[in-house]
């Protein structure tokens, strides 16, 4: 397994004369096989952020960096492996899911007959009927479509994988379906996992160790339940403040006021 670290890692975006940082020299590592959680508002940089761990949003400095923890293993192919927020949008419409799966499976080393066999193991794997390979995603539920990519993603066989807002386009009903789904693959695989987010909830759920981001910074960073039970930033605090809490009231944390 192998940990992830990011160094300094800026992201501009320009707009002819004008020049706007998405990410602001962010640093953290993950260790191999955990689970970092980073919340923040939409705009704080969340989403360029996990685009250029993967290395399809370009840098304007810093470093990305995988070590390997066991001497003389093999770096995987394809080390990152990304699984967006809209289900629909990141399948191709006009290909099966199966041959979608295919390509993750090529990319994760293999080839000729085995692929197809490969396909069927992975949707089963992720709880759908192998005859769904022939199926295009207008023709499927948004969950279905989540489960699908995921599979793509984990058939590419990754070091690491991004869930970025993995469940915000879905139906409540299928949403804890789809984290528990994540959770299980990644006790079985061992890949280290980076959840992006806006929902403290789903972070508390999959996440050991939490970073907080506001306006391309991380603002804070610990342990989860240490950062939602005693959050240090006043930004991290209005974040668990906007938290609706049935019955009107919220249980007092170490960083309340008695």
């Amino acid at each position: 397994m192998s940990r992830l670290e990011v160094e300094d890692l800026t992201v501009k975006y320009r707009s002819g004369r004008h020049e706007r940082i998405a990410v602001d020299r962010v640093s953290f590592a993950v260790a191999a096989g955990g689970t970092l959680g980073i919340v923040g508002e939409s705009g704080s940089g969340k989403t360029s952020l996990a685009g250029a761990v993967a290395g399809i949003v370009p840098t304007a400095g810093g470093r990305v960096s995988i070590g390997r923890r066991a001497a003389g293993r093999q770096l995987r192919r394809h080390p990152v492996q990304t699984v967006f927020q809209d289900p629909y949008g990141s399948l191709n419409p006009r290909m099966a899911v199966g041959d979608a799966i295919a390509e993750g499976v090529r990319a994760g080393g293999r080839s000729g007959a085995a692929v197809r066999t490969a396909v069927s193991e992975w949707l089963e794997a992720v709880g759908l009927d192998p005859r769904t390979a022939s199926a295009r995603p207008g023709g499927l539920s948004g969950g279905q479509c989540q489960r699908i990519a995921i599979a793509r993603a984990l058939a590419a066989d990754p070091e690491v994988l991004i869930a970025d807002e993995i469940t915000s386009a879905l139906d409540v009903s299928v949403q804890g379906s789809v984290l528990n789904l994540v959770r299980a693959k990644q006790r079985e695989l061992g890949f280290t996992l980076v959840v992006i987010s806006h929902n403290l909830a789903i972070v508390r759920f999959l996440a050991e160790d939490l970073a907080v981001m506001h306006e391309g910074r991380l603002v804070e960073r610990g342990a989860t339940q240490d950062v939602l039970s005693a959050p240090q930033d006043p930004y991290t605090r209005s974040l668990i403040d906007a938290v609706p809490v049935l019955g009107g009231s919220r249980p007092a944390s170490n960083g309340d006021r008695q």
